[in-house]
């Protein structure tokens, strides 16, 4: 028995056998760390495992933390360290080496937490050596929940024919076996590696893998792990100082469970904060830190390991951050950019009218462009010449243009029409009784700079939208208002589009003295007539169908695709429609999958269709839906109100209730909402069966063509010379506009 434990058990009677067995030992050689602990445990292992143990024990980190602790010097030798690490129960609570948490492991076993409370067990350690590797028992944190995560166990193995490759391909096998020299490969694998799946063969021939993620996340931690930074920001105090030689102990031991960081690229208490799941892992048990699943998963799933204000903007609201406005900078520059050459002014040849648009594309056909086209073709029935000038698309001509199916009616009009882009126009040349025509207000600055170059001064504006309703608000949106400011002769597409503008006061608006056929010109679009459905045919078919002018497409956002959709659903879920209804979206530019509705329930979303298909479509609709949030109604809902359908549309502030019932008391207007829609589709499902009313409230308007609304006399009064005066005549609003035109004699006799 050694000194220290004779002093402790007997007191002072065991004094004089203190001294006696220090003379002994003075006489005697050095101890060795070998005989240290076989005095201490060699009742519990055998010989042959003494040395394996003492190579199990990190005596460089024990000395350095007891030092730190104040129980020995730098002097101490290796015996020394194990007197004391066995001897004094303060020292016993350190752990011996980097791959065992004394701590954890004794407060996770219960079992042995109570035996080393007892003194049955000098250490948790010691217990693991003894029985708890044996016994497949975790020596830390970090394994532990590796192998929790890593799923199920491979199978056990009874022999392993290559252990060098068992260690080549698991690094964190390799230190374990370092760390517990007295277990062979072939037991770690059974006791450990395979509850961590690792793998067997080397790197080179499991190509596949790259080792576990318990092996990485073991070594990662060691890696990552910052001491330097971990002392001065954990370790400054005097209950750190004890640690200050070993920082990695202490964030193992208590840093962890405590949530400090391991370093200053990664925030533990951040980590947690952000992240829900993981905190709430983490308070379950389920995850030991931050760290580890950072280091284990989180990584590669784009997880952030700080805070770091763009990065957790986006991760919380994707696109957040993402400096449109720059690219919108140069986009907005080009598209008011003046020209870079100029057309000559050239006095010799026939008058032109410039036509100016954006883009010359046969797959735009309809809407607008549909009839900035047809005035086009009118004005080469008139004998106008034409130019293109397009202004976006460089690399527009009219050979794909006319090969389209869609411009076949155009084809004779426009085959010899010169087209131009930025690139080109300096070939042109500008008469000066030439005329600019304008399809877009951004085209404005370029038309009013051509139009300098003529005797026509004021560019011609088809207006057809006040777009700025195009745009959220933003520089895009106020700048688009701003170019109405500039001198123009707006020709505006319907009577609803008028009334916007004049109560906006919006370009040759914004006095009371414009005056139509002088300062502004009006024409109706061209409705496509439907065939009426008869009274048998609405009354006897045993389907219903309902057709939405479907826009899904972001430049369409004004057709409110989103809440007609929402409103069909709420609809559809109450079980306002039966079994017998079917579906309909029109006018997508793509084939797209059908959109569930509820009660059994599809919208099936159609392309656009050719206009003998949308003939064939709408002979038997009973319900149609177009909504437009913008100050122009659009043609839709009035096509289909003339076969009989009840047409839900929206209210703007420059059409009411009133006055679109007006046109037909088959619209049933709604608010631009959803509650507005499904109180409208709830109106038109409890009318839709009335097909007496259906029939005889079809809109039937006026039969117009476009030759008859682009007729030569308007035309003429629209594109008068500059030395003329236009009069608008007092003709019924319904029939072509007669414009007289009267040449400077004229008004001088007048």
């Amino acid at each position: 028995m050694d000194a220290y434990w004779s002093v402790e058990k007997d007191g002072d009677h065991g004094l004089v056998g203190a001294v006696i067995h220090l003379v002994v030992g003075l006489m005697a050689k050095p101890a060795s760390p070998s005989d240290v602990v076989t005095r201490f445990v060699g009742d519990l292992f055998e010989p042959a495992l003494i040395g394996p143990i003492v190579g199990a024990m990190n005596l460089k980190l024990l000395k350095r933390q007891f030092i730190a602790l104040g129980a020995c010097g730098a002097e101490a030798d290796d015996a020394a360290v194990l007197e004391l690490y066995f001897s004094r129960p303060e020292c016993r609570g350190f752990s011996p080496n980097n791959f065992f948490d004394e701590a954890w492991y004794c407060f996770t076993y219960e079992d042995v937490g109570a035996t080393v409370a007892d003194g049955q067990m000098i250490a948790g350690f010691i217990h693991f050596l003894k029985f708890g590797i044996q016994e497949g028992r975790w020596p830390n944190p970090i394994l532990q929940i590796t192998a929790a995560q890593a799923g199920t166990p491979l199978p056990a193995a009874e022999e392993m024919s290559d252990p060098a490759a068992y260690l080549a391909a698991n690094p964190a096998a390799r230190g374990f076996l370092e760390a517990f020299p007295f277990i062979t490969p072939l037991q770690h694998y059974n006791l450990y590696g395979r509850f961590l799946r690792c793998s067997r063969r080397r790197p080179d021939q499991d190509r596949g893998s790259r080792g576990t993620s318990g092996d990485q996340a073991a070594s990662a931690i060691q890696n990552g792990f910052d001491a330097e930074f971990y002392r001065q920001t954990y370790l400054s105090g005097p209950d750190g100082e004890k640690f200050r030689a070993n920082p990695l102990m202490h964030y193992l031991r208590t840093g962890v469970r405590l949530g400090h960081s391991p370093n200053r690229w990664f925030d533990e208490s951040w980590y947690r904060a952000f992240y829900s799941d993981i905190r709430q892992a983490i308070e379950t048990g389920s995850l030991p830190s931050g760290f580890y699943h950072y280091l284990a998963s989180g990584r590669a799933e784009g997880r952030i390991p700080r805070y770091d204000m763009t990065k957790a903007l986006e991760a919380r609201i994707p696109g957040v951050t993402k400096p449109a406005l720059l690219d919108n900078v140069a986009g907005l520059r080009d598209r008011l950019a003046a020209l870079e050459v100029m057309p000559v002014r050239d006095g010799a040849g026939k008058p032109a009218i410039w036509v100016l648009l954006p883009d010359l594309n046969p797959d735009i056909t309809f809407g607008g462009y549909r009839a900035v086209f047809e005035m086009m073709i009118a004005l080469r029935r008139d004998g106008r010449t034409l130019r293109i000038f397009c202004t976006n698309d460089q690399v527009a001509d009219l050979v794909y243009f006319l090969w389209h199916p869609a411009t076949a009616g155009m084809r004779d009009a426009l085959v010899d029409t010169a087209i131009y882009n930025r690139s080109t126009i300096g070939n042109g040349r500008v008469g000066p009784h030439d005329q600019i025509l304008v399809y877009s207000v951004w085209d404005l600055p370029i038309g009013l700079k051509l139009a300098a170059l003529t005797n026509n001064k004021i560019p011609r504006l088809l207006a057809q939208e006040y777009e700025p309703v195009f745009y959220d608000s933003g520089s895009t949106k106020a700048i688009c208002e701003t170019l109405y400011n500039l001198p123009h002769f707006p020709i505006i597409n319907s009577e609803f589009l008028l009334r916007y503008f004049k109560t906006h006061r919006i370009g040759v608006f914004a006095t009371d003295h414009a005056r139509e056929g002088v300062d502004y010109a009006l024409f109706e679009h061209r409705l496509n007539i439907m065939p009426v459905q008869t009274v048998q045919d609405m009354a006897q078919r045993d389907l219903r169908h309902l057709m939405l002018y479907a826009r899904p497409e972001a430049h369409a956002a004004r057709n409110l695709f989103e809440v007609a959709v929402l409103g069909l659903q709420e609809a559809c879920r109450s079980n306002m429609f039966g079994s017998e209804w079917q579906f309909t979206g029109l006018g997508a530019l793509s084939e797209l999958p059908r959109v569930k509705l509820g009660g059994g329930h599809e919208l099936r979303l159609r392309s656009k269709l050719d206009e003998v298909d949308y003939r064939a479509m709408t002979s038997n609709l009973d319900i149609g839906m177009s909504l437009m949030y913008a100050p122009h109604p659009s043609v839709v809902p009035f096509e289909f109100a003339t076969t009989g359908a009840l047409v839900i549309t929206n209210i703007y502030e420059n059409r009411s209730a009133e006055a679109l019932r007006a046109i037909s008391e088959n619209i049933i207007p709604c608010a631009a909402s959803i509650d507005g829609v499904v109180q409208a589709l709830a109106e038109a499902a409890g009318r839709v069966g009335d097909v007496q009313a259906r029939a005889a409230q079809a809109l039937r308007p006026d039969s117009k063509s476009w030759a008859q609304i682009f007729a030569p006399v308007w035309l003429a009064g629209i594109f008068a010379s500059a030395d003329m005066t236009v009069v608008k005549s007092t003709a019924p609003r319904r029939t072509a506009e007669k414009i007289i035109i009267r040449s400077a004699t004229e008004r001088a006799t007048a």
